[in-house]
């Protein structure tokens, strides 16, 4: 990454961004980030750090995706366990690994003693990791309008919560079955609180009906001093309050 970061800083210098085969750093960037979020599940290690260094070499040095490169130019940036550069045949079948796997293409027309020319695919170019950034985009509108939805009403999303909670009433952590909770809006609905996943915690009948309209920190802290609770467990639902509001908050921003 240091030599990404003396790159950047040199266009800086120039005052411009130079632009290869439209590939912005932006995109450089996240297509590097594809490589290591994605790339990484289905590359093994040697394999996937000889993709590094070629996509590397062809999109931030020579600026094209088809390059021509010795092996050992790519060996002599990588360690062997022993600290030496990393020797041939590994270079090589790590090389011979991305060709199978369609991930890098081989000009197959070249004569014996030629150095060898490739053409680097881009991360996003390659299908299975376009299908785990469309599977991942699709957990992330699942999950935003998720955020939305009415989990107070639908006897399906209630149990939802129930589940979240650990089955156990969130202020004096009794144990619940399906048939005995409560849902208690963290903000109430008489002061504008939403059926939103992150303004519903499970309650008890008891704790349901004395806490009323009565502020959540304040009623769980009511709880501790009561003897209901410890400390410790008064302190980790206090943790996990203060992240459900910290959600709500932003749910709401959503919905303006």
């Amino acid at each position: 990454m240091k030599y990404l970061q003396d790159k950047i800083l040199q266009w800086k210098e120039l005052g411009e961004e130079p632009n290869y085969e439209s590939l912005s750093i932006q995109d450089f960037i996240q297509e590097l980030d594809y490589a290591m979020h994605y790339l990484s599940r289905i590359l093994k290690t040697r394999p996937l750090i000889v993709y590094i260094m070629l996509f590397k070499k062809a999109y931030l040095e020579e600026g094209q995706r088809n390059i021509t490169v010795k092996l050992s130019e790519i060996g002599k940036n990588l360690l062997s366990d022993q600290g030496t550069p990393m020797s041939h045949a590994p270079i090589k079948n790590g090389v011979n690994d991305l060709v199978k796997l369609n991930i890098i293409y081989k000009d197959s027309q070249l004569r014996p003693g030629q150095v060898n020319k490739y053409e680097i695919r881009l991360p996003s170019e390659i299908p299975a990791v376009i299908e785990m950034i469309n599977a991942d985009k699709n957990i992330l509108i699942e999950e935003k309008n998720e955020d939305l939805e009415d989990f107070y009403t639908n006897p399906e999303k209630r149990v939802e919560i129930f589940k979240r909670d650990g089955k156990k009433c969130f202020y004096c952590l009794c144990e619940l079955q399906n048939n005995t909770f409560y849902l208690d809006h963290i903000f109430p609905r008489s002061q504008g609180g939403e059926n939103y996943k992150s303004n519903l915690i499970t309650s008890c009948k008891t704790c349901n009906s004395k806490k009323s309209d009565k502020e959540a920190k304040a009623f769980l802290l009511d709880n501790y001093r009561g003897g209901l609770i410890t400390q410790e467990e008064f302190l980790n639902q206090k943790i996990i309050l203060e992240n459900l509001i910290e959600k709500y908050e932003d749910c709401k921003i959503k919905d303006i």
